[in-house]
């Protein structure tokens, strides 16, 4: 099993790499209606906003359908979760990606950062 090396959580820029992402891509990563971390698209491969924390070593198929909040998903992120308060934000950015259709995304992750504003600075 590859061990994976997890950076020190930062807010800002665990929100500035899924903002830029999700913007970029404007498709859900998403089969048969189901919100998935990551999918083979004809456009290319598609992540979630919580896929695209993940490396190619550290994704597991057995993730799908499945929560951030499971401890063996946050553990595959690139940022190492810490705290309840971690899951939450990334939790939230989960739900963004899967609740809102793309071209809502713009509106909605401006709404994220308002909500987030203290932990963003």
């Amino acid at each position: 099993m590859t061990k994976i090396k997890q950076l020190k959580f930062s807010y800002k820029k665990v929100y500035k790499k899924v903002k830029a992402h999700l913007l970029k891509q404007n498709k859900r990563s998403e089969m048969d209606f189901d919100c998935r971390y990551r999918i083979k698209h004809p456009d290319g491969n598609l992540h979630c906003a919580i896929g695209i924390l993940m490396s190619d070593d550290a994704y597991k198929r057995s993730f799908e359908g499945k929560s951030v909040k499971e401890e063996k998903v946050f553990n595959a992120l690139e940022f190492k979760v810490t705290s309840q308060d971690h899951v939450d934000f990334l939790y939230d950015l989960e739900q963004l990606h899967d609740q809102y259709n793309p071209h809502e995304w713009k509106k909605q992750l401006d709404l994220f950062e308002k909500k987030y504003l203290d932990k963003l600075k």
